[in-house]
């Protein structure tokens, strides 16, 4: 009786160290997936409306904005997620 209660208990670990291994494998795919996340939603929120065929990109004054819009926003959020890690 023993020794299947010694072989459940072993059969138990080996299961829980398979479950860790995988989730430390799935907690590595969804880091990941955040900071490209991270990275790429903010430039693509403010691009997104330049692309429309609302501003005058003739116009210098057009380019500078846009160029400061990207380097705030882009700053902001990546200060931001700096101070939560």
């Amino acid at each position: 009786m023993e020794e299947a209660k010694s072989l459940r208990d072993g059969l138990f670990n080996a299961t829980a160290v398979s479950e860790a291994t995988k989730s430390t494998q799935l907690n590595h795919y969804h880091l990941v997936f955040t900071v490209a996340t991270v990275v790429y939603l903010p430039l693509s929120f403010i691009v997104a409306p330049f692309a429309l065929e609302l501003f005058d990109w003739k116009d210098p004054r057009q380019e500078t904005w846009f160029i400061i819009t990207i380097i705030l926003v882009a700053g902001m959020t990546y200060f931001v997620s700096w101070l939560s890690i």
